[in-house]
């Protein structure tokens, strides 16, 4: 099978930027692991689905970072959690985020126990709460 250059041309740029966007997602990951510092987020809003992210749940949260608000976001699967319920249980209330103290925009909220675990934590009593509500713990 004869594919155009501009197809293979295509196809090259693809795979080399999802491969850069994974060695960078991996690094600020393993960066954050090694040097983190923990601060409390609000969750200020809740979306479903949206362009590219079909069968999801996004949290948008801000926290307080050296004076200077931050602003991230945590998407789940809609097979862990039920948006009604997100809506519900989950907007406005308030979550450890960890993030990297040189790079602050670089940081990620703590809700499920798998979350706390990767960071070393337990989950705390004050969020047991959660877990009537995430599924596949």
């Amino acid at each position: 099978m004869n594919l155009p250059k501009n197809t293979i041309w295509g196809i090259i740029f693809c795979s080399a930027l999802i491969s850069s966007a994974l060695i960078w997602s991996n690094s600020n990951k393993k960066s954050l692991l090694k040097n983190h510092q923990v601060a409390i987020a609000k969750i200020t809003d809740c979306s479903y689905g949206g362009k590219g992210h079909a069968g999801t749940i996004t949290f948008l949260y801000k926290f307080v970072s050296n004076n200077e608000e931050i602003q991230g976001g945590k998407t789940f699967n809609s097979a862990e959690l039920n948006f009604d319920d997100a809506k519900s249980f989950f907007l406005g209330k308030t979550f450890p985020v960890v993030y990297n103290p040189n790079n602050p925009n670089n940081n990620f909220l703590l809700i499920r126990p798998k979350d706390f675990n990767q960071f070393n934590y337990s989950l705390p009593d004050s969020l047991h709460w959660i877990l009537k509500y995430i599924r596949g713990n």
